[in-house]
């Protein structure tokens, strides 16, 4: 039973997605995240217009997002069994647009609150359907680098809101084409709606595959499946690791390059936007190819975890001793490269270890735990350690070192302490 383990997933495939439906899929991933960095990328434009402090700035990005979602996934995704996948996965899109729609027309603080409690609430069940259907539908000795491309798109997304965010702004300043709308508004709508266009492409793509929905069990019995299986806890207490260096490493790696290379804010935001372009897809597919051929020889992926978050931990020291522009980039590459390979081998690796109807349900649980610990104690943790360890001028690099070298040990060990126990579990299915 050594052969590809990813097929675990899913006996009676339907309709293979094929590459084309495989980059549909991680393109609405990608807009996902391009639609939850909106707050990030016209920060100064809300401070403005709402008088906001740094704290409420603060929460529409994390909180205001990271809970609501993290808390709906669990729920949402473990028990939306009985729903057809295409419906659910087009009607996430639909959801997630119209919340980006009141968040652009809003007239106070708590339509903004409102509306990124909206958002986390729709997107909360596109990313388990979305992975649900991957398994089910992509030919199984390519399923690794179909998820490398879904994950690569989240990757990018965060780059590609700062890219086309401040391209848009930076258009419609002064432009006049708009007069009833500030540009900043107007740039949030035109950033959303083609999720119109795309919601329904993926209706229809998702629909012809004939994609079966395996039945889910629910959250209990999901949490109860990884609690005894310790080589699976293991894995997705790396995974979790992962993320929250990720997460540390793209909340604030504009800011490092603002305070260490004396860059403007804007300068630092399309620098770090256009290095994460290139780095994140060169990490997540390369690692995805890896996944592949290790699952199909019946090999341990640890080293991918390892080799990952190594490359990230020696990238985030280049980016805290260097003060040269090309020793801060080729670590932000390292960081974000090594990163996304961790992150995708950590994701991929669920699929083998856990049966068709688990999956979704533990990818569910897996991607709450990344939001509630990773997204939402990455940047936090780095903050604190800035202000209480490295209160200094260049303090900020050596606080965001030392989150991804303490996150990037504790995924090293836990990926190793794992990796027997993954190997024969993935054996099993």
């Amino acid at each position: 039973m050594e052969s590809s383990a990813l097929s675990s997933v899913g006996n009676d495939r339907g309709a293979q997605l094929g590459f084309s439906g495989a980059l549909l899929i991680a393109i609405c991933h990608f807009t996902a995240y391009v639609d939850r960095a909106i707050p990030a990328v016209f920060a100064p434009a809300l401070r403005a217009e709402f008088s906001l402090t740094d704290t409420q700035i603060g929460l529409l990005q994390g909180p205001a997002f990271v809970v609501t979602y993290a808390m709906v996934l669990l729920i949402v995704g473990t028990s939306h069994n009985r729903l057809p996948l295409a419906p659910v996965a087009a009607l996430c899109m639909l959801g997630w647009t119209v919340a980006c729609l009141v968040f652009a027309l809003a007239a106070d603080i708590e339509t903004l609150m409102a509306s990124r409690l909206m958002l986390g609430f729709a997107q909360a069940a596109f990313g388990p359907t979305a992975l649900v259907i991957l398994a089910a539908s992509s030919p199984q000795d390519r399923l690794g680098r179909s998820t490398a491309l879904f994950t690569a798109g989240s990757a990018t997304g965060r780059s590609g809101a700062l890219i086309i965010g401040g391209g848009l702004l930076a258009a419609l300043t002064g432009a006049g084409w708009f007069s009833g709308l500030e540009p900043w508004r107007m740039a949030v709508i035109l950033m959303t709606l083609p999720n119109l266009v795309l919601a329904w492409l993926l209706w229809r793509r998702i629909r012809a595959t004939a994609s079966p929905a395996p039945r889910r069990r629910g959250l209990r019995a999901a949490i109860r499946h990884i609690a005894t299986m310790p080589a699976l806890a293991l894995h997705v207490g790396a995974g979790v690791a992962v993320i929250l260096l990720i997460q540390a490493g793209a909340g604030w790696a504009p800011s490092v390059l603002n305070r260490s290379l004396q860059l403007t804010p804007a300068t630092s935001a399309w620098t770090v936007g256009l290095v994460v372009l290139v780095a994140a897809p060169t990490g997540h597919l390369a690692a995805g190819r890896w996944l592949d051929r290790q699952v199909a020889m019946g090999k341990s992926i640890a080293p991918g975890m390892v080799w990952g978050a190594a490359l990230a931990i020696c990238g985030a020291a280049l980016m805290a001793t260097g003060d040269q522009i090309v020793l801060v980039l080729a670590g932000l590459f390292l960081l974000t490269a090594g990163g996304g390979a961790a992150a995708l081998t950590a994701l991929g690796g669920l699929a083998p270890v856990t049966t068709s109807g688990m999956h979704g349900s533990v990818v569910s649980v897996y991607l709450a735990a990344c939001a509630l610990l990773g997204t939402g104690l990455g940047p936090v943790l780095t903050g604190v350690l800035s202000d209480t360890l490295f209160p200094h001028a260049g303090g900020l690099a050596s606080a965001l070192f030392l989150t991804i070298a303490i996150a990037g040990a504790a995924a090293i060990l836990l990926s190793l302490a794992g990796a027997a126990g993954w190997r024969r579990l993935a054996a099993e299915r």
